[in-house]
């Protein structure tokens, strides 16, 4: 019979290689520890909402509302675009994004921080950075260098505002 040896059969090469792979449990990268195993990924779409926190929605109308994920076992990477029509009513709320399609671990260590560009926005603030408001709203904080912080709010949009971000997080 064959003798078994650990560590030594490739599956394919780089110009014969395999078309699809299907298998019935999950895939181990570098050992064979729970850590190692790739039991979960997924892509899809998510429909981010400007909610307020605290406060009255104002009425908003969008030329567009884009949100796509990936999540790899835990980690959860997400991509949005809001690009505003038209925005009147109460706007003193915080703006929030909702609709996030995982909830975010939370605790010491988990406070993630995302990057975002935008056009048409008077920030209240001049350093303004995209994290969570709480386990399922993403928020607008802000501050003047040693001012102290505080969270943006929905005044600071306009009917040409456009924001476009992401951010990566953990999930249960």
């Amino acid at each position: 019979g064959s003798t078994l040896v650990d560590n030594a059969m490739n599956i394919g090469s780089a110009g014969y290689r395999f078309k699809d792979l299907y298998l019935s449990g999950g895939a181990y990268l570098g050992g064979t520890a729970a850590a190692n195993a790739l039991d979960d990924y997924e892509e899809g779409s998510w429909t981010p909402t400007l909610i307020p926190h605290g406060g009255t929605a104002p009425s908003i109308s969008t030329d567009s509302i884009i949100g796509y994920y990936t999540k790899i076992g835990r980690q959860v990477s997400l991509n949005f675009e809001f690009d505003l029509s038209a925005i009147s009513g109460t706007t003193t709320g915080y703006i929030n994004i909702s609709g996030l399609p995982f909830n975010l671990v939370t605790g010491a260590g988990y406070y993630p921080v995302g990057s975002f560009t935008n056009n048409g926005i008077n920030w209240a603030r001049t350093r303004v950075g995209l994290t969570f408001y709480g386990a399922d709203k993403m928020g607008f904080l802000s501050s003047n260098n040693s001012s102290g912080w505080g969270w943006e709010q929905f005044f600071a949009l306009t009917s040409s505002s456009v924001l476009r971000g992401s951010i990566t997080y953990y999930t249960t």
